[in-house]
């Protein structure tokens, strides 16, 4: 008799996930080096404005094309929240360029076309 060996996964620690999904998850982790917040709480800690308007600064589309994180945009510093219980993250040094020399023209540009129209998630 042939000793055989068998490995038993618990489901409920592991996850199936297609390999293209997996790939592109590999070559996104390959652009997360470096600090990162992990919420917009986080990143509002050095913002002039609350979360709330943040958020839909943040999610105007015009600027989202512009700093989401990617596979077809890895210069990104975004990476928005999906859904209820998931979180944004923030790439620290890009979110404090943008912060320093950006922030205000979006927030002129969100009163002035959108009037504080309150974006969803997308």
């Amino acid at each position: 008799m042939q000793n055989k060996q068998v490995m038993m996964i618990n489901i409920a620690d592991n996850i199936l996930i297609t390999r293209a999904d997996f790939e592109d998850w590999e070559e996104l982790k390959k652009s997360k080096v470096g600090n990162w917040w992990n919420s917009l709480a986080e990143f509002c800690k050095h913002a002039p404005v609350s979360p709330n308007v943040m958020a839909d600064i943040l999610k105007m589309p015009e600027l989202r094309a512009q700093i989401e994180l990617t596979k077809t945009n890895p210069n990104g510093w975004v990476e928005y929240a999906t859904g209820k219980g998931t979180s944004w993250y923030f790439k620290e040094s890009k979110a404090r360029e943008w912060l320093e020399n950006d922030y205000a023209k979006w927030r002129l540009f969100y009163l002035e076309r959108y009037k504080g129209k309150h974006f969803q998630n997308t």
